[in-house]
């Protein structure tokens, strides 16, 4: 047993000198946002630009293995709104009218590879993970046409449903995204990257029981920011 232990741990050895041996890098992203709701009270599962709000967004990035795979965590402050009463198309969202707004706070933990290495000028990327989102939607159906939308139809009775609902305000999201870094000096980059936040539940808009669909809501996030690199440190 001894011996086969030895051996095993033999074979460990140029891993854990490489290990000791390895410069890991962190750095900080700081980074202004866009954010784009996609959910029920939207026509198109991309969102609408009329939907736009402003954010911002902090990030820090710590290198797991050489130059193309990293750990990040995140934080997103921002906010998010609907409205149907800004789309003529589907007819049947003007008569509907629903609206609402939202705060957003939500950190996530990611993977990052990256497709060139830390010496190249362009380094495009790819990231997924999961995350918490902080939720505070302020929904209104008040202007809803009940001539259009009788007592009895899913809206209607969806909306009374829907009181009796204790909804979330902490979901779960799955973010993934891809986007670029561009190498300004040995310590800075410009940053950019579009990212798409799938949230379990469908109730990020306030709304499930009266809308058509009870999918899963979502929202992007368009980031466009700088990168720091902080000081490294080397293990010997």
């Amino acid at each position: 047993m001894k011996k086969q232990v030895a051996v095993f741990l033999l074979a460990l050895m140029p891993l854990f000198v490489e290990a000791q041996n390895e410069t890991k890098k962190i750095d900080l992203t700081l980074s202004l946002t866009g954010n784009i709701y996609q959910g029920d009270l939207t026509p198109s599962i991309l969102g609408s630009t009329k939907d736009l709000k402003p954010g911002f967004s902090g990030m820090l990035r710590y290198q797991v293995k050489d130059d193309r795979v990293y750990l990040r965590g995140l934080l997103n402050v921002a906010s998010l709104k609907g409205d149907d009463a800004q789309f003529t198309d589907p007819e049947w969202s003007k008569n509907r009218n629903y609206s609402f707004t939202s705060s957003v706070i939500d950190v996530a933990a990611m993977i990052e590879y990256n497709l060139n290495k830390d010496d190249k000028k362009f380094q495009p990327f790819f990231s997924f993970g999961f995350g918490f989102a902080k939720i505070n939607p302020i929904k209104d159906a008040s202007k809803i046409d009940t001539n259009y939308y009788a007592p009895s139809s899913q809206e209607q009775l969806g909306l009374i449903k829907e009181k009796s609902i204790t909804q979330p305000k902490l979901i779960i999201t799955i973010p993934v995204s891809v986007g670029f870094r561009y190498k300004i000096n040995t310590n800075a980059y410009l940053f950019l990257e579009a990212c798409y936040r799938s949230c379990l539940s469908d109730y990020l808009d306030g709304f499930s029981q009266s809308v058509s669909s009870q999918k899963f809501d979502g929202y992007s996030v368009y980031s466009l920011g700088y990168t720091f690199k902080l000081k490294g440190y080397s293990k010997k």
